[in-house]
């Protein structure tokens, strides 16, 4: 019988993760594989759910919009900084990312998206928020 990816499946996959205008956001590279168990985090819910019931050797093509990926951006997710929360000298630019507690102690991604004098105005959104992006990827393994 053929193995097919199951929702507590091991698998070793090869992929590649762009944006709708071909740009790689993030991929496996050469004969590297990426090997993990569904669920445990390594790929967020919305990529996995794709993988199930694929074969051994299956390669797919997968068109996802926001919903599927990382959401629509939330316009409450843009905070407004004084430039006195920065360090005096960091070089603070728009388009700048920038690691920030978050309230549990976790590291969590922000862009800059404004400079003014006082106020600096930060994205806490995914950075692919909002983007149709296209997964490609072949099981190369499955585990019992």
């Amino acid at each position: 019988m053929m193995k097919t990816v199951l929702p507590d499946s091991t698998v070793d996959i090869k992929f590649s993760l762009c944006l709708i205008d071909g740009t790689v956001v993030d991929q496996t590279e050469g004969d590297e594989t990426l090997q993990f168990t569904l669920g445990d985090g390594t790929l967020f819910a919305g990529l996995e759910k794709w993988l199930l019931g694929l074969a051994e050797g299956e390669h797919k093509q997968f068109t996802l919009f926001p919903d599927d990926a990382f959401g629509n951006p939330d316009p409450d997710n843009l905070v407004q900084m004084s430039r006195s929360d920065f360090p005096e000298d960091m070089d603070v630019a728009r388009g700048l990312v920038i690691g920030f507690s978050g309230p549990a102690g976790e590291e969590v991604p922000g862009t800059i998206v404004a400079v003014e004098e006082d106020v600096i105005t930060v994205d806490f959104n995914h950075p692919l928020a909002g983007q149709v992006l296209i997964f490609d990827v072949t099981v190369e393994k499955i585990y019992d």
